[in-house]
């Protein structure tokens, strides 16, 4: 009889420590449940209301959580700190560790929001902000591309000057600038197109053609800038021995040009292709009688018959 009373009070209690066991998970569970949106609460309120270090903290939990209700709060810091005028790289300064995260966890649209502004300044500033990010955050660039269209010119340049420094350049962009290039109703936003792309990494096979057409223009600062862009290619490892023939035979048609900054510019950009076909005519630019472009003819073909210039770039020497 004792051992059968042994025996129940045994079960009892193993009935008892489960019973309970299960009863300290559901608590414990439930308590997880509850941490994080206490969590998120307590880190919001330190996001709005907290000193920076605590800002900076809180952004950093709730990126990682990918709270979103987060998003309004620095969409908000972020115009506050635009009302304060610090200008571009003091904002940088102190609005990067709140881009980030709006960058992040906003995707394009929120970004598109935020350039939409009917402010043109805001726009202009919240760009340039952005550029810092376009290398490392792909979420960043279909949105400059976006504000090739803006109404602003400014914008539209600021865009452009952003994308042609893009690294790694993508043709796609380089569609997208070329466009704007043909397109835009600004002549400013046109001009930068160009001078950018020459300032820019994409391949000489997509800017050979595009620089060629610009010694084409009617216009002579466009010319002249043709010329400027071609000149830089000339150490470009990408540029193929037909595109280098090409471009010497246009900056030697050039030599006859009736502006003088164009016919310099062609004078130095041939010695910069080591381009020995062009030396005869050289050689007679150095008698002009204007002193600048025989002081720039001279200079050339010093370059062109000194050692180094003895190897000419892409095989351009006959």
């Amino acid at each position: 009889m004792r051992r059968n009373e042994l025996l129940v009070m045994q079960r009892k209690f193993i009935i008892i420590v489960v019973t309970g066991l299960f009863a300290l998970a559901t608590i414990v569970g439930a308590a997880f449940q509850l941490r994080t949106p206490i969590l998120r609460f307590w880190n919001l309120r330190k996001l709005r209301l907290g000193n920076q270090e605590e800002k900076e903290a809180a952004v950093a939990y709730l990126l990682r959580v990918r709270c979103r209700e987060a998003l309004p709060v620095l969409e908000d810091i972020v115009k506050h700190s635009y009302e304060m005028n610090l200008g571009i790289t003091k904002s940088l300064e102190q609005l990067g560790w709140a881009l980030l995260p709006l960058i992040r966890m906003g995707t394009s649209d929120k970004l598109r929001d935020l350039l939409s502004d009917k402010e043109d300044s805001f726009r202009l500033w919240f760009l340039c902000l952005l550029a810092d990010f376009g290398r490392t955050e792909p979420e960043v660039e279909p949105v400059i591309i976006a504000s090739l269209s803006d109404p602003y010119w400014r914008v539209r340049q600021q865009a452009v000057t952003t994308l042609a420094l893009q690294v790694p350049p993508k043709e796609a962009t380089f569609r997208a600038l070329l466009s704007v290039m043909n397109g835009d109703p600004d002549s400013n936003v046109r001009w930068q197109v160009a001078k950018d792309l020459g300032d820019s990494g994409f391949p000489s096979t997509l800017l050979v053609p595009v620089f060629l057409e610009i010694l084409r223009s009617e216009e002579v600062e466009w010319r002249w800038l043709g010329v400027r862009n071609l000149r830089g290619l000339a150490d470009d490892a990408t540029l193929t021995p037909v595109d280098g023939t090409r471009i010497v035979e246009q900056l030697t048609a050039l030599l006859s040009e009736e502006d003088r900054e164009i016919r310099k510019s062609a004078i130095r950009a041939l010695a910069s292709y080591g381009a020995k076909s062009a030396i005869s005519q050289l050689t007679k630019l150095s008698k002009d009688p204007d002193s600048e472009i025989r002081e720039a003819a001279v200079e050339a073909l010093e370059v062109l018959s000194s050692p180094g210039g003895e190897e000419s770039r892409s095989g351009l020497t006959p």
